[in-house]
């Protein structure tokens, strides 16, 4: 029997979880709004990030301040080669080409991974501490919280960002056009090579904070997959909204596993998120706040 004490503290744990998923879901966004690619390898950015993250505080044991700058910057590379090596030559062509290769570079990290740093989940440096906080009878844990508050920072910042800064709106056009961009003289190789830069870092952010408390290993890149319905449902343009449609997910997804699991077995906590997409892709395939775009052929 689910009792409103299990209710609420499972919404609130579903609202801290979906601020996860949204700051994840702008990692998504970043690369779709800028270069109109949908990266297929978003959770595999997200695991390497916090291999990345492990290599330097736990394998090379610098101090934790500099063991994070080291790691940002090279998450920054990790998403600039990435660009420049196989996703650069493909400026121009067709999107679904470029797709494609995302999908090949998340097989390609799924299977690399293990061989760098074995099969086994590793112990993650703890930056954030596993501490269960309580307001009356309901508890939350302090990742949770501190997840939220950087996807309210992520959230904010970019949008301001893209709404009022000349690099923002320069991103925006040469997702309109790559060769109209060029022909302007934006340099679509330098705004694509920073769009890949801060997408790679947001999605190692994500990743460090799913590893506080599942551990160093693929199920960072798993549970970043849920970030995909996300930025559908709430539309591949929209970064305010990715907040609220992470929300939206992470309770959505704790209320089908509280009356809906007697009925199917269990599971529904793990594939309720995709059934929200494929519902959104049929109704609303621009999402609650894309942009419905008009073709006249």
């Amino acid at each position: 029997m689910v009792t409103s004490e299990i209710l609420i503290s499972g919404i609130v744990g579903g609202v801290l979880t979906g601020g996860l998923y949204g700051l994840l879901a702008i990692s998504f966004i970043l690369i779709y709004k800028s270069s109109g690619v949908l990266n297929f390898a978003q959770g595999e950015m997200a695991m390497v990030g916090a291999y990345i993250i492990f290599f330097t505080l736990a394998q090379l044991h610098v101090p934790v301040v500099l063991g994070l700058v080291l790691g940002i910057v090279l998450a920054g590379l990790f998403g600039w080669v990435l660009h420049e090596t196989a996703l650069r030559p493909l400026i121009g062509q067709p999107v679904f080409s470029m797709m494609m290769i995302t999908v090949a570079f998340s097989l390609f990290f799924r299977g690399i991974t293990p061989v760098i740093w074995g099969t086994a989940i590793l112990p993650a440096p703890e930056l954030v501490p596993l501490t269960t906080l309580s307001i009356g009878t309901v508890r939350f844990s302090l990742v949770g919280l501190v997840s939220f508050g950087c996807a309210c920072l992520a959230a904010t910042g970019f949008t301001i960002f893209f709404k009022f800064t000349r690099r923002g709106l320069l991103m925006r056009t040469v997702c309109e056009d790559h060769q109209l961009a060029e022909a302007t003289g934006i340099s679509v190789r330098r705004i694509l090579d920073q769009v890949w830069i801060l997408s790679a870092i947001v999605a190692m952010v994500g990743g460090v904070l799913v590893s506080q408390t599942t551990g160093v290993g693929d199920t960072a890149a798993n549970l970043a997959l849920k970030a995909l319905p996300v930025a559908l449902l709430v539309g591949l343009e929209s970064i305010p909204g990715a907040l609220l449609g992470g929300v939206i997910i992470g309770v959505s997804e704790i209320l089908a596993s509280l009356y809906l699991d007697a009925f199917t077995c269990g599971g529904m906590m793990e594939t309720f998120p995709y059934i929200v997409m494929l519902l959104v892709l049929i109704i609303r395939p621009y999402g609650l706040f894309g942009l419905k775009r008009i073709e006249r052929v």
